[in-house]
């Protein structure tokens, strides 16, 4: 008995030691009052993690990116630095954040006032930057507070919120403006930086006058395709809308013409967007139907194509005899036209699927044979080890 305790200290110990790392971020121990008090005495603001013990995530910050020597150089330096249980500790403080996912980062002022709140797990210059971003908020925001009519200040404080409020100003301060200053330099770095709501009279316009944009601005093609198409799909998933889905097509048509991105004919396009809708709204039948449609009519002759295509359907549809058949057809197809590792593992994946582990095995055997990259190769004999396990 006395061995298991010594030994259950040491352990204890040592996990002590690793959140404390001397090169990482050294966190408080006290009350979120006592941070307060300390925050007050010190002239530091807060910086508190609120995490979950089962959060992947949150994990990965406390082992990787609190114990980096340059995220402890600087929060050490510049935070009172806390850690809170949100599902045990501090329960008015995480209610008051309104704490939706894990991890979320939150500054605060010596008053317990939020400078920012960000969710999700961030990297080391992620973090550095965000916390540069606390610090700044107060003085920015006071400019910012004097003449919220100034771009300068405005550019200043949006870039010290987070993303839904730097939306909100960006859209409150062009909506202040004449429609035809939207047109500007200055009113394009406010549109393709912070605005995503394509239901916006801002957004609306940009679609509407999509020649002069694309041709004054570098990017409008990107911005279109990466951020106001995916808040189009989006939210025709959500509402399941058949209509903004027909208008995310038409979107995305029109900005690959102007980009001169349309490497398919247009409707290879409509069945991409369609068959991803129908994914989202678990619709199987029509899931199936538009991305046979896309694999016989656009995809039949590119082998890499069919096996990127057929996991995601595989993934989807296993539990279908039927469709499983017709996946299978595609990917034999695919290694007609090539036997390669990537083609013999769509095939094994497929196989695996549907839990017949002797033809899984047997394609993913020659997947490893084929494979040229040193990088998979330690993969795949997993993967395969994990096919033995099933037989």
């Amino acid at each position: 008995m006395k061995k298991l305790m010594i030994s259950s200290i040491f352990s204890l110990f040592s996990i002590l030691c690793l959140a404390n790392d001397e090169n990482g971020i050294r966190f408080f121990s006290g009350s979120w009052e006592d941070a307060k008090r300390e925050s007050r005495k010190t002239g530091k603001p807060i910086f508190i993690d609120f995490y979950a013990d089962w959060c992947g995530p949150c994990k990965w910050m406390e082992r990787d990116i609190f114990t980096d020597e340059e995220v402890g150089e600087y929060f050490n330096a510049n935070f009172i630095n806390m850690r809170i249980d949100a599902e045990r500790d501090e329960l008015d403080l995480v209610e008051f954040i309104d704490l939706e996912a894990y991890p979320t980062l939150v500054y605060f002022d010596s008053e317990g006032k939020i400078l920012l709140k960000s969710v999700g797990a961030l990297g080391v210059q992620e973090l550095i930057e965000s916390g540069e971003k606390a610090i700044k908020r107060p003085s920015v925001k006071s400019q910012f507070d004097e003449d919220p009519t100034n771009y300068d200040n405005l550019v200043l404080y949006i870039e010290t919120v987070d993303d839904d409020q730097a939306e909100e100003l960006a859209i409150k301060y062009l909506n202040s403006l004449p429609t035809e200053e939207w047109r500007s330099s200055e009113s394009w770095n406010l549109i393709s930086g912070y605005i995503t709501d394509f239901r916006s009279d801002v957004v609306r316009y940009v679609i509407e006058n999509d020649e002069y944009f694309s041709t004054n601005f570098d990017g409008y093609t990107e911005f279109i395709l990466q951020e106001i198409l995916s808040n189009i799909l989006q939210t025709a998933i959500d509402e399941e809308d058949l209509e903004l889905l027909q208008s995310a097509i038409d979107v995305e048509v029109s900005a690959r013409k102007l980009g001169d991105l349309l490497e398919y004919p247009e409707e290879y396009y409509s069945l991409e967007t369609q068959y991803m809708y129908y994914l989202y709204t678990d619709d199987n039948e029509m899931y199936f139907e538009k991305v046979s449609q896309l694999v016989q009519d656009y995809l039949w002759e590119d082998s890499d194509a069919i096996s990127n295509i057929v996991v995601d359907v595989a993934e989807q549809l296993f539990l279908d005899e039927e469709y499983m058949g017709e996946i299978i057809r595609w990917v034999i197809h695919a290694i007609e036209i090539d036997s390669n590792w990537h083609t013999q593992f769509a095939a094994s994946y497929c196989y695996y699927m549907i839990d017949e582990y002797s033809s899984a095995l047997e394609h993913a055997q020659r997947s490893k044979r084929l494979n040229t990259d040193e990088g998979i190769e330690g993969q795949l004999e997993e993967y395969i080890d994990q096919i033995k396990s099933e037989i």
